[in-house]
């Protein structure tokens, strides 16, 4: 999927997910890969989305 695709799904410009996904792989939470996006760390990627578990 794109990032204009994704974009599109979550109702974000292409420009948002680029600038968030690049964030997220900085920050070593994500790596980016040809056709896909590899999650590398959950909690932190759940601290991000604004996770809260009880």
């Amino acid at each position: 999927m794109s990032q204009e695709e994704l974009g599109k799904l979550c109702g974000f410009s292409r420009q948002i997910v680029n600038g968030a996904s690049k964030r997220l792989q900085l920050a070593g939470v994500v790596s980016l890969e040809y056709g896909g996006v590899r999650v590398l760390d959950v909690p932190a990627l759940n601290r991000f989305a604004g996770v809260v578990y009880q």
